[in-house]
């Protein structure tokens, strides 16, 4: 993760997930509710990185007022299942959208559309099954997912990053 909005993002949402191991053993209901907040969370944190991602981008490579109106209308993104993402990638490059299909299909795309799903459920006051080991994994899915598509917008960065990486373990 390159942007700083993201970052301190995930870093609550990382705290948050930490917090299920501190509550009462044996309360299964508060268990439970804590495993649904996460998923919400999660939900606001596919839909808040993509749009820091675009907007980063928009800003780096568009004049002021292409920009202005990009960015207004890429505020307004929400629900975020693939089939959206999918779709507002296109709307800036057809090989984006190819990119993150072939990079996503498959469990990636299960987990964040089942998150966007619960999240909906969840929201009308709707019963779901989803435990905290179910959306730890969904979490980290989510997490891959918006790192795919930083390394698609931002393939030289990518590259610096693996570079850093393999000298570290060198």
């Amino acid at each position: 993760m390159r942007n700083i909005e993201i970052v301190r993002y995930k870093q609550k949402l990382d705290n948050l997930f930490k917090v299920y191991d501190q509550l009462p053993e044996g309360n299964d209901l508060i268990k439970s509710h804590w495993s649904r907040y996460l998923c919400i969370l999660t939900s606001g944190f596919i839909e808040h990185s993509l749009r820091q991602i675009l907007i980063s981008y928009i800003e780096k490579t568009s004049s002021r007022k292409t920009s202005s109106y990009a960015i207004k209308n890429i505020s307004q993104f929400q629900n975020a299942k693939m089939t959206k993402i999918y779709d507002i990638l296109k709307l800036f490059c057809n090989e984006w959208e190819e990119q993150i299909k072939e990079k996503t299909q498959g469990q990636l795309q299960e987990h964040v559309d089942s998150i966007v799903n619960n999240r909906h459920n969840i929201a009308h006051g709707k019963d779901v099954g989803i435990s905290y080991v179910v959306i730890s994994n969904y979490y980290k899915s989510a997490v891959s997912v918006i790192q795919i598509i930083e390394d698609i917008l931002y393939p030289e960065e990518a590259q610096v990053e693996v570079q850093e990486e393999f000298a570290k373990v060198n």
